[in-house]
C-alpha cells in the first residue's frame, strides 16, 4: 500500500529482509538501528548504537559505496562490527543527509528517501499502521536491497540520545 509522506515523521527500527543481496545481514552487524524522519522532510538515514542508549548519525556519503558492495561478506564478519564502532567518529553526520519526498516506482506514488550525496533511494510502502518495507535502489547496481521498518511509538520514552556532529539531542519527533 502506499504511504503517505505525511506519515514517516519519527524514528523508525530496521532490520533486513533476507533476499540474497550482499548487504543483507551486514547493517545489523553493524549496529544498525533505523532512521529517523523530521517533520521538516530531512532524514537521518543511517542510525547505528553506539553503546547504551546512544544513536549515532553517520554521513552515507563518507561511506563508499562500491567498495561496501564489492566487499560485503566482511561486514558480517565478527571483527566488522568492532572496527566499525571504533569508525563512527569519523563518519559522523553533521546533521539528516537525506530528504523525503513523495515518488513514483512502478507506477504507484508513495513516500520515498533520496539520499543528499549518494546514487541511492529507497521507496517505501505500507505493511500496517506501524510497519512500513522499503526497497533500496542503488544507481548502477542490479539487486535492490529490501528492508523494514517500524515506528517507535514513543521514542522518547526509550531515553535514546541522537549524537550528530558530536552534539546530543532528544529522539522524539522534531
Amino acid at each position: 500500500m502506499p504511504l503517505p509522506v505525511a506519515e514517516m515523521p519519527g524514528l523508525w527500527q530496521g532490520w533486513s529482509l533476507r533476499s540474497g543481496h550482499p548487504l543483507d545481514g551486514v547493517l545489523e552487524n553493524l549496529g544498525w538501528y533505523g532512521k529517523l524522519f523530521h517533520s521538516n522532510g530531512r532524514v537521518d538515514p543511517l542510525l547505528f548504537r553506539a553503546g547504551g542508549q546512544r544513536l549515532v548519525a553517520v554521513d552515507p556519503a563518507r561511506i563508499p559505496l562500491k567498495l561496501a558492495l564489492r566487499f560485503a561478506c566482511f561486514g558480517r564478519a565478527t571483527f566488522a562490527h568492532n572496527v566499525f564502532s571504533y569508525m563512527q567518529q569519523f563518519l559522523l553526520a553533521r546533521g539528516p543527509t537525506a530528504e523525503l519526498k513523495e515518488l513514483s516506482y512502478n507506477g504507484v506514488k508513495s513516500a520515498a528517501m533520496t539520499y543528499d550525496r549518494q546514487p541511492i533511494i529507497d521507496y517505501f510502502r505500507r505493511i500496517n499502521h506501524s510497519t512500513t518495507i522499503g526497497l533500496m535502489e542503488i544507481r548502477g547496481y542490479r539487486e535492490p536491497y529490501f528492508f523494514a521498518l517500524s515506528r517507535q511509538m514513543h521514542p522518547q520514552d526509550g531515553g535514546f540520545v541522537l549524537v550528530e556532529n558530536g552534539r546530543a539531542q532528544s529522539t522524539g519527533r522534531t
